[in-house]
This record gives C-alpha cells, structure tokens and sequence, in this order.
C-alpha cells in the first residue's frame, strides 16, 4: 500500500513538473497577413520557415499566396482556375494543393520552386469530374504526396502519390471511408487517416505494415514495425 502512495505521488509530481516547464516556454507569434486581402488563411510551412496559405479578394475570392521568410508575399494561381488553395510545401520548395476549374470541378496541383504548375487527378476509384473536394494534402522531402479525391458516388478515399509516379488508394476492409494528410521525413512511411463512424485510425508504412487505433487513438494493435503513440494520434486527428 505505501508503495503504491509513493507511486501516486511520484507521478503527480512529475506531471507538475512538466507543466511548470512547459508554461515556462516563451512564444512569438507573427501576425499573417497578405497585403490587400480581406483575410489570410496559413495552411502549412516548411522546416524553413516558409509559409502557403489562402487569401481572400475583394470579391470574396480564394486565391494563393507563399510568405517567404523575410517577411514578403508571393500571390498566385493555378493557371484558369476559380478557386487555389496551396496546403502543402516541403523543404525544396514544391508546393501542392487544390485548385478549381471553370465547370467546378475539383484538381490537385503541384507547384515547382520556379513556379511551374502540374496538375493531376488520382486514378481511379476515384473521379476526376467531381465537385466534391479532391486535394493534394501534403509532399514530404522525398517527393512524396498524400491527399484526398471522391469516387462517382461520392465514396471518399486517402491516396499516396510515390515519387516513382505510382498511386496508391488508402483503404481497408470495415473503413467506411478515408483520407492521407501526413507525409513524414524522419522514415520511409506515409502517415494516413483510415476511419469509420467510429473514427478508428490508422498509420500506413510504405513497406506495408499497419497500426490500428481504436477509439480515435485508443488502443494499437501488433504490427511489423513498431510506431509511437505521438505518430499514431497525429494520423488519427482529422
């Protein structure tokens, strides 16, 4: 018994003891704002300090913009589109998203440090003549993309674009539904959202093996490689 009130208190302490820390820290925060819009929406960064986001004209549109660290703006489009939003930019400088075509219809992106635009649709299940929110989410420094894109019915479906030029769709069996938001540099592994009603999560390595959460980050399940419960509860955040 007294070694379990020893125990008790040791932890209570030690939770104190974080808490003084992590209050202790100092933050700066810089205020975003892209110059003649009615708003600004920061969407990502890089490890450099160099932001993507969405902002809005005059006339309510949404447009792009790359804040570069010395503080200045880059605005842009996809070339012909109603709609741009950057959502992603790894170290190298490439940048992906979303952007919008004149019929409404829903497209990923990839944009080069020079400025050069790429469009492309995942393949199917998946349509390209869809207006719900098809995206590219993420590119990590290894050239890999994760994203979103919606089969004729509306089904939704994660995606893994590698950098040898091959897709892959994000699913498994019971998962009502899918999404890919985290491509990681520290290891060769794409972090995805697999879910159902239920919000069960999932994280994919690119070699194949899996970890399952239920309960939205609950409990783990075996799997070939190990993986720490700070990657699983980032892959199931949505």
């Amino acid at each position: 018994m007294n070694t379990g009130r020893l125990l008790a208190i040791s932890v209570v302490t030690l939770g104190l003891s974080f808490a003084t820390q992590s209050f202790a820290q100092t933050f700066t925060y810089t205020q975003i704002d892209v110059p003649n819009s009615s708003g600004s929406s920061p969407n990502a960064s890089n490890s450099y300090g160099q932001l993507v986001g969405t902002y809005t004209d005059a006339d309510a549109t949404l447009h792009g913009f790359l804040r570069f660290t010395d503080g200045t703006y880059l605005k842009f489009d996809y070339p012909g589109a109603t709609f741009t939003s950057p959502n992603g930019i790894n170290d190298q400088g490439v940048i992906v998203g979303r952007w919008t075509d004149s019929k409404g219809y829903n497209h990923a992106f990839v944009r080069s440090p020079s400025g050069i635009f790429s469009n492309f649709d995942p393949p199917a299940p998946c349509s390209p003549n869809n207006k719900d929110p098809t995206s590219a989410h993420r590119i990590n420094n290894h050239g890999d993309i994760v994203g979103r894109c919606f089969a004729p019915n509306h089904h939704q479906y994660g995606w893994i674009l590698h950098n040898d030029g091959t897709f892959e769709i994000v699913t498994g069996s019971g998962f009502a539904s899918s999404d890919a938001w985290f491509a990681p540099n520290a290891s060769q592994y794409i972090a995805g959202g697999d879910y159902t009603e239920e919000h069960t999560g999932l994280v994919k390595a690119s070699i194949g093996s899996r970890v399952s959460l239920t309960g939205c980050c609950g409990t783990e399940t075996a799997a070939s490689r190990s993986w720490t419960h700070t990657t699983a509860r980032r892959a199931c955040a949505r």
